[in-house]
């Protein structure tokens, strides 16, 4: 059982260094591609320019990032299945079947971009906003976020130290990408749109950054994936 587990938790730490791994290596081509693009702006217009830009929706990053959202939602159900496997109380398994179905539902809004489609709709039902606001759809993912975290950060500070503060980490990080640097992008979009270099550094920034935030998250969840399978050594 012993050299079963050590198995599964050698195999999750390759599968991390994979998504590292490409994680960087898509960072690094956006990156000589923006100097291309600099020395050639005719570049900007390529298929292959817009397959790797981070700025862009639906290309490469965005099928990583849905498939980084897949891997949390996969290790979240896990960690919930098995700890109601081991019997625990209710309330100590279904905020990680929660937690699951959340991101799965953020992969899938990755991949269709659902949130992109409320800024229509708050935009009328609010009238119209400008400025930090412009691209409305933060407002209801603002608000349901501080609501949703009320009840997911008192159960994320009962894991172990190292775990709760890298999730915590990660989500903040991301948070910080998509809804602040969102924010600062449509403060610029407002003033000169997609071409305004102040929006296509901050969109770049917002991608750079719930990248890294998804990436850190995972680490701490393959972290708790890890704990459960000591735990199966020693019951």
């Amino acid at each position: 059982m012993e050299q079963g587990t050590l198995f599964w938790k050698k195999n999750l730490n390759q599968v991390f260094g994979v998504l590292v791994f490409l994680g960087a290596a898509m960072i690094l081509i956006y990156l000589v591609f923006q100097g291309i693009r600099i020395q050639n702006p005719f570049f900007e217009n390529t298929w292959i320019f817009r397959m790797f830009d981070i700025g862009h929706e639906v290309n490469v990053p965005t099928f990583f990032s849905v498939m980084l959202f897949f891997v949390l939602s996969a290790c979240a159900l896990i960690c919930g299945m098995y700890d109601k496997f081991l019997q625990k109380l209710k309330k100590e398994w279904t905020p990680w079947i929660f937690i699951s179905t959340l991101l799965l539902f953020l992969s899938f809004d990755e991949l269709a971009q659902v949130h992109e489609q409320l800024t229509y709709h708050t935009q009328y039902i609010l009238g119209g906003v400008s400025g930090l606001f412009y691209f409305a759809w933060v407002i209801p993912y603002g608000i349901i976020l501080l609501l949703m975290s009320f009840y997911l950060v008192p159960f994320l500070l009962k894991l172990s130290t190292t775990t709760k503060y890298t999730i915590i980490a990660g989500a903040l990080v991301f948070v910080l990408g998509a809804i602040g640097m969102e924010m600062i992008g449509a403060r610029f979009y407002e003033m000169g749109g997609v071409y305004h270099p102040g929006f296509i550094i901050g969109s770049s920034l917002e991608e750079f950054m719930e990248i890294t935030g998804l990436l850190i998250a995972v680490w701490g969840l393959f972290q708790e994936v890890h704990t459960r399978l000591d735990q199966k050594i020693y019951r």
